[in-house]
């Protein structure tokens, strides 16, 4: 497999978690088992905080699974050829992690490090804005 083919996995992995984030309502959370998020749906036969110890899903693990996400965008938004693309899935993010906060209201902590989150995405948006005009210049 070269390395091409990896590097558009792993955008296209990004593209699609940033997506799920973006989704996010109020009082929903994250599944984070694999390298995709998706959204914890309630179910009806086993209770979802149950269900979400047996997997291992936690807010602490959302966290950290975003915050690689994050990551990973801002290393791809460094290339032009992915910016714009990314720019766009990373600003529309902030309304699920704005959602997220609202959903961990009552943890200062897990309210304290969503913040950090939103805004080390409004920074990495501000230096991008900065790369392209310069790039302009």
């Amino acid at each position: 497999m070269d390395k091409n083919h990896l590097t558009d996995i792993e955008f296209d992995e990004i593209i699609v978690n940033l997506k799920v984030i973006s989704s996010l309502l109020v009082n929903e959370k994250l599944l984070t088992s694999g390298s995709i998020l998706n959204v914890d749906k309630q179910n009806t036969y086993i209770p979802n905080n149950i269900r979400r110890w047996m997997r291992g899903d936690n807010r602490d693990e959302s966290i950290k699974k975003i915050d690689r996400v994050i990551i990973k965008c801002a290393s791809y938004m460094l290339n032009p050829q992915y910016r714009n693309i990314m720019q766009s899935s990373l600003d529309t993010s902030i309304i699920g992690l704005q959602n997220l906060k609202e959903t961990y209201s009552s943890c200062i902590q897990t309210t304290a490090r969503i913040e950090n989150l939103i805004l080390k995405v409004q920074t990495i948006r501000d230096s991008v804005e900065s790369i392209k005009k310069t790039d302009k210049l």
